[in-house]
């Protein structure tokens, strides 16, 4: 799963940008309205800075999604002036930095502060965690960010999924079965962690990869149109679906003792 943002003012709301295996991004903006963020800039200081800032996250937001970027950068370092100890607006400008202006020093350095502010801020340290892999390469720092993740909120199927991609590019295929089981388990309605887990049981356990394929591709039919996608389907031919109603057995295939039975 990739980086992720926050969305004012609602806590159970986290965004829902996925990492695929071998495949790219695929973003879905969870978005809310808010009434503050009409109020005009100029009473900004007449409110407590808490107040004054959370308007203009959500307004920062809001021209994020409009694709306004320079206008959001500005928004969020307002934001921050007013309350720089705000680690959702750190991690939402670190993302806007990473995924948008590609001003990669600003985004670690923005990813950091957030998790300096919420040391147990899971969203933050997943994302971090992301950006070390993708553009710096730094496994290490990667891999800990993401477990720092997961201790935060060991339900955090995005940061298990991702985590997973991560040691099956180590080669650690128990270790990555482990968390992309933890992942589905989490959350049976992330298609991603499903066709992650297709892709790692292909040369292992045929059938299972093939149903963890048609179980993503149940969940989100446009994961289908996704390169890794084509490919597990080509490489499964004309095998039958799953029959519709039949569970999933979400139990390790590739541990020692699995493999032995």
């Amino acid at each position: 799963m990739a980086e992720q943002r926050n969305v004012s003012y609602d806590d159970t709301s986290s965004g829902c940008m996925t990492l695929l295996d071998g495949d790219g991004d695929q973003t879905s903006w969870l978005g809310c309205v808010m009434g503050c963020m009409e109020r005009p800039p100029e009473d900004e200081n007449e409110r407590k800075p808490s107040q004054a800032a959370g308007d203009l996250l959500a307004r920062a937001e809001t021209e994020e999604r409009r694709g306004a970027y320079g206008a959001a950068s500005e928004l969020y370092r307002r934001a921050l002036r007013l309350d720089p100890a705000n680690a959702t607006a750190h991690n939402n400008f670190g993302y806007l930095c990473s995924t948008h202006t590609r001003d990669f020093a600003n985004a670690e350095y923005h990813y950091k502060l957030a998790i300096e502010c919420a040391p147990d801020y899971a969203l933050a340290h997943n994302n971090l965690a992301y950006f070390l892999k993708k553009n710096k390469r730094d496994l290490e720092g990667a891999e800990k960010h993401y477990r720092e993740a997961i201790r935060c909120d060991p339900h955090y199927a995005f940061a298990h999924s991702n985590l997973g991609v991560l040691l099956k590019s180590k080669r650690d295929f128990e270790g990555a079965e482990r968390h992309y089981l933890a992942a589905v388990r989490a959350n049976a309605r992330y298609a991603p962690a499903f066709l992650n887990y297709s892709l790692l049981l292909k040369n292992y356990d045929e059938a299972a990869s093939r149903d963890y394929l048609d179980e993503a591709i149940r969940i989100d039919p446009a994961l289908a149109e996704t390169a890794a996608a084509k490919s597990l389907a080509r490489a499964f031919g004309d095998r039958p679906a799953r029959p519709a109603g039949s569970r999933l057995e979400h139990v390790e295939r590739l541990s020692s003792k699995a493999m032995l039975r």
